[in-house]
């Protein structure tokens, strides 16, 4: 931007934006999570981009502690621990695994083309009760409008906060799933997942939304960047300009915070605006 004959940007553009007053209150205890997220992030003394979307990505994440160690000490006992193997022989769902997760397409389903983007319902509920959680949801999924769900399937699987995801295709089918779970997991602890909007007041279930597929070459695709590593990386970006800034006057996490919001988040709720979830272009 140009100002008084001189060009700004980053922070020092700031005050062209936004006034001096105070930043929305979350709207939710999930919301205040996400808020300390990024305020630990700031905390930090670090410059690298990357680094810092690594942090806040992973905000949340329980501690490998010994207990948890000694109960889940490798893939056969969180295996165990999960039941696994009691959903190979479900009729309404098709088992696949890759990497880190478990996972399981509805046999009926037809997933989102590759222009399409993909919304996922987060479920999080502590490591101790994931076994619990997985249950109701593989019991409901075929009855829902889902496409497919997941699940960590190694000890830190199991610690992070987004281990149990389910996706849709539309918002209405993921609000109406939300709404069925919402009953059958009433009073289950959550952990909580940061940047992501709540459904509910607890935490234990939020959503956000995947872009569609980038083509790479003439044939290949391959995933966008997902919502929290879209958020979390121009959220870190932002932080590390502010800190490069000593010159301006806003702090580096109301700087974030309006950085993403000129992109289409709603920094109170963590929803990506109806513009945004229209071409959910994430670049």
């Amino acid at each position: 931007m140009e100002r008084g004959g001189t060009f700004i940007s980053g922070p020092e553009a700031h005050p062209l934006f936004f006034s001096d007053a105070d930043a929305p209150a979350p709207a939710s205890p999930l919301a205040r999570l996400s808020l300390q997220a990024l305020q630990y992030a700031a905390s930090l003394d670090l410059d690298d981009t990357r680094t810092l979307g690594s942090r806040l990505y992973r905000f949340n994440t329980f501690p490998a502690s010994p207990n948890a160690r000694r109960r889940w000490p490798d893939g056969d006992a969180v295996r165990a621990f999960l039941q696994l193997d009691r959903y190979t022989s479900n009729p309404t769902v098709v088992a696949r695994s890759a990497g880190a997760w478990c996972g399981w397409r509805v046999r009926r389903a037809r997933g989102p083309s590759h222009r399409e983007p993909r919304y996922k319902l987060y479920v999080s509920p502590r490591p101790d009760c994931v076994d619990a959680a997985l249950r109701e949801v593989i019991a409901r999924l075929a009855e829902t409008r889902a496409l497919e769900c997941k699940v960590g399937r190694d000890l830190q699987g199991l610690l992070r906060p987004d281990k149990l995801i389910v996706y849709f295709q539309t918002l209405g089918a993921l609000q109406e799933a939300a709404r069925r779970w919402a009953r059958a997991l009433a009073g289950m602890p959550a952990q909580g997942v940061p940047f992501t909007a709540a459904i509910g007041g607890d935490g234990l279930l939020s959503w956000g939304l995947d872009p569609p597929m980038m083509r790479h070459g003439r044939s290949k695709r391959r995933p966008a960047s997902s919502w929290r590593e879209w958020v979390t990386r121009r959220l870190a970006g932002a932080l590390v300009a502010a800190r490069r800034s000593p010159g301006s006057a806003v702090p580096p996490t109301r700087f974030a915070l309006d950085r993403v919001a000129l992109e289409g988040v709603d920094t109170r709720t963590w929803t990506p605006s109806p513009w945004l979830r229209r071409t959910a272009a994430f670049g």
